[in-house]
């Protein structure tokens, strides 16, 4: 709860300046597997259909969001989010039964995450379209690029982090994240 508490302060306060005079009001949507932090104003159907796995047609609910409240799309958003958690989980070896308090805060654009991302490490983010933070177990993306593939990528970061507590070599956690990503695509 403090660790979510401080990300939204982080927020507020990396996106000063043209964001604060918006007034830019953030959402927080919580369920067993994950805590994901979005806009208000975040185009939530197209959020879900961007986060679609071929892969786990069969495991995620296909319900369409169109006809329903805000809170039971957020909450198929979720499952759909939680499915693929689960799934690398399982690859990753991770303890099916754990429980953490991973977060996904998902920015609006591309300029908001390289401004979290020089609050966050003091220097400029250019090449990517998302980040996992071990520091603070939280993926940081945007809504212009969210997908199934992307998450996965990143959720297998976070795998990582929690199963090797920081005893993988950064490039056999990049080439375990890619093929995660890579198996998502398919």
């Amino acid at each position: 709860m403090f660790l979510t508490c401080a990300i939204m302060f982080t927020l507020v306060s990396a996106l000063s300046g043209e964001e604060k005079e918006k007034k830019e009001k953030w959402l927080k949507v919580s369920n067993d597997s994950f805590t994901v932090i979005l806009s208000q104003k975040a185009d939530i159907e197209t959020l879900y259909g961007r986060i679609w796995a071929r892969r786990l047609k069969e495991n995620i609910r296909m319900e369409e969001p169109e006809e329903k409240t805000k809170k039971e799309k957020l909450e198929l958003l979720m499952g759909r989010i939680t499915k693929i958690f689960e799934h690398v989980k399982k690859i990753g070896e991770l303890d099916p039964e754990y429980k953490g308090n991973e977060r996904i805060v998902i920015l609006r654009n591309k300029q908001q995450l390289r401004k979290m991302f020089m609050k966050l490490y003091n220097r400029d983010y250019k090449r990517g379209i998302s980040f996992y933070s071990s520091r603070l177990n939280t993926i940081f993306t945007t809504e212009d690029v969210i997908n199934a593939p992307i998450l996965a990528h990143e959720m297998t970061h976070m795998v990582n982090n929690l199963e090797f507590k920081g005893h993988m070599t950064v490039d056999d956690d990049e080439d375990s994240a890619y093929r995660m990503e890579v198996f998502f695509r398919k």
